[in-house]
């Protein structure tokens, strides 16, 4: 980074140089124009002062005429108002400086001169630029010097600051860098403190690194708790299948019908656990694909409730639907039969003897609320949270009394989330639960 800053710098540094020699070039001769225009009029003023109206030029004025043409290097004519030529140098044309031959640009200036019965012309021809005194010279030199060392000094100067910025810039990067190592190993909890100093650009890197961390930490928590709540989950029916097993193969117990039932009992409860994880892998994939159809509401949840109300019936349950109108819904009827089923069935297993269980569609501003309310045994407030966790159970003993494999909410909220809508829970211990699925109104047609 510093070495490429460095060249950078020099770049610049380089182009500024010749830039500003060219300019001063130009400056220069420029500046060297204006002085010999200067001393063209002055010239040409000596020479107005030596003409007399009466006289004209005497022998000694032309003399001293062609004096300044030799010393100054120019060509002089002289032209009265009739057109003849008093003074002419024109085989010279200013190309002479004390005997020297001078090189440039060739030019002429041509003043009026005042005479008896007229206006004469003076044509003074000079070299433009050429022909440079010692002094502009040494000034010049000097000029080129000066840019010459700043340029040497600026370069210097370039290294340091290249330097230190390359340090300030690669130092965070180098320490988000070993971060990133260090949580590459699964030191996830490393963090790399930022400081005021750090530029904007590493502040946001090492907050996204942190997240990152985070978000990696979570999972690897996540995957370690599905690892053991499956080991616990499949360890009671595997343990039933071995001791039952045995019992029949060492002759403790016969076989008969009643105890391979229970063992086909426990076989399917192990095939529903693997059948719903799989069910779970495929919908937070995103592989599943929903076979949507505008379908009445009403309709759709009581041919959900309906097959259900002799078994509620039979545990002393009360379930009933309430729906004000005719909503026509966009959605799979499969997965929401699905979703409706898992709510439903969890209400019945948490529910006791004279609970409530009621189905409700109601219309909101933002669009739809379906919802599943019972007064059953509730959840408390440090559970809710978790109950669309996998393997989640209210009743921590995991009692076979309340059934199921804890994956029947993980599954709903993936269904639900798979259509574009959203599920949240409210309960209370004692008082009872309710889970609210919200529809947007894009999904819905109200007649």
């Amino acid at each position: 980074m510093t070495i490429s800053f460095f060249f950078f710098s020099a770049l610049i540094i380089g182009f500024m140089w010749l830039t500003s020699s060219a300019v001063l070039d130009r400056e220069f001769q420029s500046y060297l124009s204006e002085v010999k225009t200067s001393e063209v009029e002055e010239a040409f003023e000596e020479i107005a002062e030596m003409y007399s109206s009466e006289d004209g030029f005497s022998t000694e004025e032309l003399r001293d005429i062609r004096r300044i043409s030799n010393r100054r290097g120019y060509s002089i004519d002289i032209v009265d108002q009739d057109g003849e030529s008093l003074v002419s140098d024109s085989g010279e044309k200013g190309g002479f400086q004390g005997g020297k031959l001078l090189d440039g640009e060739l030019k002429e200036m041509e003043f009026p001169l005042e005479m008896e019965g007229g206006s004469g012309t003076v044509t003074i021809g000079f070299k433009d630029g050429l022909g440079l005194k010692a002094e502009d010279l040494v000034f010049k030199s000097a000029m080129r010097k000066s840019l010459g060392f700043a340029g040497v000094f600026l370069l210097l100067l370039s290294i340091v600051i290249s330097y230190f910025f390359s340090r300030k810039i690669s130092s965070p990067i180098r320490k988000v860098k070993l971060v990133a190592e260090r949580i590459k190993e699964g030191e996830w909890s490393h963090k790399y403190l930022s400081s005021k100093s750090d530029p904007k650009e590493i502040y946001e890197l090492s907050e996204a690194i942190d997240q990152m961390a985070m978000t990696l930490k979570a999972q690897e928590d996540m995957r370690k708790k599905l690892v053991s709540d499956m080991a616990h989950e499949l360890r009671t029916p595997i343990a039933v299948l071995k001791s039952h097993l045995e019992a029949m193969i060492e002759g403790v117990w016969e076989v008969s019908t009643e105890r391979l039932q229970d063992l086909y009992v426990e076989v399917d409860m192990v095939n529903e656990l693997v059948n719903r994880l799989k069910d779970i892998h495929t919908l937070e994939g995103g592989s599943q694909t929903l076979n949507l159809e505008v379908v009445s509401l009403p309709e759709e949840l009581w041919s959900v409730v309906n097959p259900l109300t002799p078994m509620f019936a039979e545990k002393g349950l009360e379930i009933g639907v309430k729906a004000d109108k005719t909503f026509r819904v966009k959605l799979d009827k499969s997965k929401f039969k699905q979703i409706m089923y898992n709510l439903i069935l969890n209400a019945y297993k948490y529910s006791e003897v004279g609970a409530k269980v009621r189905v409700e569609a109601l219309e909101t501003e933002l669009g739809l609320e379906l919802s599943v309310s019972d007064t059953g045994i509730g959840i408390s407030s440090e559970d809710l949270p978790l109950v669309f966790e996998r393997f989640y159970r209210g009743e921590k003993s995991r009692n076979k009394d309340y059934g199921g494999t804890g994956l029947g909410l993980t599954i709903v909220k993936a269904l639900v989330e798979a259509h574009g809508w959203s599920i949240s829970a409210e309960s209370e211990i004692g008082v009872g639960s309710k889970f609210t699925i919200a529809i947007p109104r894009k999904s819905f047609e109200n007649s």
